[in-house]
């Protein structure tokens, strides 16, 4: 009867009308990956209304971008359809419009592997994914299930996803693990990946299969209090701090005092890891003076805090270095935006630590 189930579905792509799931009216949280997750709802954001009060207009500005965020689903269909809406240009300069306002769609094969589903696109009023002959099986009644990335550097209106109406399609909530936190930069925002999955909160979050928030605002990332206070009220697995990219206006001493209380504001109130990271390093420092110096300065500022935190006998506090990160030379489409070979650098490293974590 299944198998029949199965090709009745597969028939009906053909004349069938096309069945469309609003996130947004799924009647339970189905946004992965995002902190707040009550309060906020299945709204395409990654920070309660309420933070707009507390933190810079640019900070709460690009909270609005869906980085990081995701959604799950099972469904038989071999034709699956996204359609969404987007407030902000397609695409920058060095960064395209896959990465900056794609999608990304995978499926989780039954023994828990997720293979990358490639889809036709089309940038407009509407942007449109297409994904067709995907693969089903019988033995899974729901159908497959798929994990979708979505936009790095845009707002989402609104979305929808589209099977057959003669397929069955199913919304899977929010996980409920607690999180793994990231309060970054641009560079942690996923710029400038050439697609969602490719950024590497998202590459970390496959590899562990585990969900990780993320909380990188380009170009303004650099340790704030108010952020740090948000922070503060989620109940996380482990604390990740990489802000040094947006820290280099900043004096030596401005930096080592932000680090310092950043990190005593998360440990007043949490036991779970925190974890400082080291600016990756310039992939120009060996042509042009001004970057020589720049990130180790950083790093020297930060290392002198985690120095003297751990005197202070902060618990459970690590330290990712340059030199394990170990950035690719050819990393980057400038001098510091990871293209996807960049993203990977990242994530092994912090899969790495994890692992020993």
């Amino acid at each position: 009867m299944r198998l029949l189930f199965f090709s009745l579905c597969f028939i009906g792509t053909l004349q069938a009308q096309t069945k469309w799931n609003n996130p947004a009216a799924a009647g339970f949280p189905v946004l992965q990956n995002q902190a707040w997750g009550a309060e906020i709802g299945n709204r395409f954001e990654r920070f309660p209304e309420r933070a707009e009060k507390t933190v810079r207009k640019a900070v709460w500005e690009l909270s609005h971008h869906t980085a990081g965020l995701a959604i799950h689903f099972y469904t038989n269909s071999p034709e699956i359809v996204v359609r969404y809406k987007v407030k902000g240009s397609f695409a920058m300069n060095h960064m395209p419009a896959t990465g900056v306002s794609g999608v990304d769609l995978y499926a989780v094969t039954p023994g828990g592997a997720l293979k990358y589903a490639a889809g036709s696109y089309r940038f407009a009023d509407t942007v449109r994914y297409r994904y067709q002959q995907l693969v089903t099986s019988a033995a899974l009644p729901k159908g497959f299930e798929y994990r979708l990335f979505l936009p790095l550097y845009n707002s989402v209106e609104w979305m929808q996803i589209g099977v057959p109406d003669s397929c069955s399609f199913e919304f899977i909530p929010a996980r409920k693990e607690r999180p793994i936190v990231v309060y970054g930069t641009s560079i942690a925002q996923g710029g400038c990946a050439s697609r969602p999955a490719m950024g590497w909160t998202n590459i970390l979050s496959r590899k562990l299969n585990y969900p990780v928030v993320n909380l990188a605002f380009s170009g303004n990332g650099p340790f704030e209090k108010a952020v740090v206070d948000l922070i503060q009220e989620i109940d996380a697995k482990v604390f990740i701090f990489d802000c040094l990219p947006n820290m280099g206006s900043l004096s030596d001493e401005e930096i080592y005092n932000r680090v310092l209380n950043g990190v005593q504001t998360i440990r007043s109130k949490h036991t779970a890891p925190i974890i400082l990271t080291d600016h990756a390093g310039y992939t120009n420092d060996q042509t042009d003076t001004a970057k020589a110096t720049a990130w180790q300065r950083m790093n020297l500022a930060q290392q002198k805090a985690y120095q003297q935190l751990l005197k202070n006998g902060v618990a459970n506090l690590y330290y990712l270095d340059h030199a394990t990160i170990a950035f690719p030379s050819d990393g980057t489409v400038d001098y510091t935006h990871p293209t996807d070979l960049g993203m990977q650098a990242y994530a092994d490293a912090y899969e790495k630590l994890l692992g020993k974590l």
